[in-house]
């Protein structure tokens, strides 16, 4: 049975066979007007498909005239893709250009990049999803690469801080151009060392901010006239950098760490190390300092992150638990050749591969793919068919419930 419900506003139970039904889409994401979606929703026993189109009209054409259900879902995939709910969702990325290097988005929902779900605009997806009872609309846990150049000082990102938002990384590759020995790093708060030398942590702060403002002088003079940078103020921009950072501490990396950021520790991650990140959806930071022009504002925010920093950060270590946030959990998972893993869905999912290859329901993830799982796929097996070891990451959000 093919059942037209018109415009939907509000969330729904789909009937057995297909419903069909027009939705207006807001776009505040990309600050633009809204647009109407057609979409259909094909349910099987308790299995859901949808197709989701910018085509309305077409949609609801195609399912007006077909002669069943067979016909319509036919017609529908050559319009659209189908989205069955049961199985992983490939999540399309986005590569987003850094004054470093690039970040790789796989769940970004904003101007500067829409991600898609098996070539399907994500937030589209979501508004659909959540209209059928099927997810709660919210944006999934947010998930990148930060890809670094290997270049000293260029590939080095924001020596900054958050007051919310949480953050882990995983350190998949350590370019050996940039690193010889294998071992790359991540300037990660302040150094014990430079503190012991100041009577109290008010002086040490007042001495960091003092060689702060002296290095953005001449990082000011340099970006507003490149041209006129000459031998001599150059050396200075480096004597000034260098002395700016003994402040700060440094931590080496190998592939396979784990770095947890909390809110209020001042962190930056060195060229030539990628990793995987995990965040929070918190879009807010504190620059500290950087030794490259600042695209994204005209200050930097120094005197206001030493007032609230946290000097003694907890020590971070390498768990198979990569992350467990008040808001969602990551969990590293090895399996060797044969191996398999139930993984058990309350919610959605997000899952990406470190290395080796997985096998997570009918679809086979690669090396930085990464999927969606919806509530609907509930208990999925993911198998490694390979004949090493495959590494993986999953994501999965907490109830609003937990303590």
């Amino acid at each position: 049975m093919i059942i037209q419900l018109g415009h939907v506003q509000h969330p729904f139970e789909p009937e057995q066979g297909l419903s069909v039904f027009q939705v207006v889409h807001e776009r505040s994401y990309l600050k633009a007007a809204p647009i109407e979606l057609g979409v259909a929703c094909l349910k099987h026993d308790t299995r859901l498909t949808l197709f989701i189109s910018e085509q309305p009209n077409e949609l609801m054409r195609i399912c007006e005239n077909a002669a069943g259900i067979d016909m319509a879902v036919e017609s529908l995939s050559s319009l659209t893709n189908a989205i069955d709910l049961s199985q992983p969702l490939s999540l399309g990325t986005c590569h987003i250009p850094k004054p470093w290097g690039q970040e790789i988005w796989y769940t970004g929902i904003e101007e500067r990049g829409v991600c898609t779900v098996e070539q399907i605009p994500l937030p589209y997806f979501l508004e659909a999803s959540s209209l059928i009872g099927a997810s709660s609309g919210v944006t999934p846990i947010l998930l990148k690469i930060l890809d670094p150049v290997n270049t000293e000082v260029t590939g080095d990102l924001y020596f900054e801080l958050h007051l919310e938002k949480r953050e882990v990384y995983v350190v998949t590759h350590i370019d050996e151009g940039a690193w010889p020995d294998g071992k790359g790093k991540i300037r990660y708060g302040f150094s014990t060392t430079k503190r012991n030398e100041y009577s109290d942590d008010q002086a040490f702060a007042e001495a960091y901010l003092a060689a702060v403002k002296a290095y953005q002088r001449i990082r000011t003079i340099i970006d507003n006239n490149p041209e006129s940078a000459n031998m001599t103020m150059l050396q200075q921009e480096s004597d000034l950098r260098i002395e700016m950072d003994s402040f700060t501490a440094t931590r080496d990396l190998n592939v396979g760490d784990v770095i947890r950021v909390n809110p209020l520790v001042p962190h930056s991650l060195q060229h030539g190390v990628r990793v995987i990140e995990f965040q929070t959806p918190h879009y807010e930071r504190l620059i500290l300092s950087f030794a490259q022009k600042v695209l994204t504002q005209s200050h930097w925010d120094t005197e206001e992150a030493m007032k609230i920093v946290d000097l003694n950060p907890t020590e971070f270590n390498d768990h198979d638990l990569v992350a467990d946030f008040e808001e969602f959990t990551v969990e590293r998972i090895s399996l060797n050749p044969g191996d398999s893993r139930t993984i058990a869905l309350l919610d959605y999912g997000v899952a990406i591969v470190v290395s080796g290859s997985l096998r997570i329901g009918n679809y086979q993830v690669e090396p930085e793919e990464a999927v969606y799982l919806a509530a609907q796929a509930s208990m999925i097996e993911a198998i490694n068919g390979s004949s090493e070891t495959t590494v993986f990451l999953l994501g999965l959000p907490r109830k609003v419930t937990d303590p």
